[in-house]
């Protein structure tokens, strides 16, 4: 067992546990415990995004996605976080950690789902106005 003597004074050395117990006991050891080191966390960088519709054929297109990407500097973990309330429920799972999305990344993201809300209406209602009218002349 590694042990000093109590006073503070002097090396640590190594003692046979029964004859280390004894000396602790009676006051004139402690049992060294060695410092531990902090552990090492990363940086976590967080970015909210649009990430690109796609078209797959004429007819499949997949719509433009708001969408939180995380990832840590130690570790070299990374997360690709989707879905409306994400922000809300998901989380980043590294270096031993839980991390939720931070707030002002949350209100970027609902940022992204209000302006992709408002391109939709705004093609939606030019699609309406680029319809044909057809007059009935009979």
């Amino acid at each position: 067992m590694k042990v000093k003597l109590a006073n503070g004074k002097g090396e640590v050395f190594n003692l046979e546990n029964n004859t280390a117990r004894v000396l602790i006991a009676a006051g004139t050891l402690v049992e060294y415990v060695a410092p531990t080191k902090p552990p090492r966390i990363g940086i976590t960088s967080w970015k909210a995004v649009i990430k690109p519709g796609i078209r797959f054929e004429k007819e499949s297109y997949i719509e433009p996605t708001p969408t939180i990407v995380a990832s840590c500097s130690m570790c070299g973990g990374a997360v690709t976080l989707t879905g409306r309330n994400a922000h809300k429920t998901q989380h980043f799972l590294h270096c031993g950690l839980d991390e939720c999305v931070p707030a002002d990344i949350a209100r970027q993201y609902e940022g992204l789902y209000e302006s992709l809300k408002q391109k939709e209406k705004t093609r939606e209602q030019s699609a309406e106005v680029q319809k044909p009218h057809f007059i009935d002349i009979f």
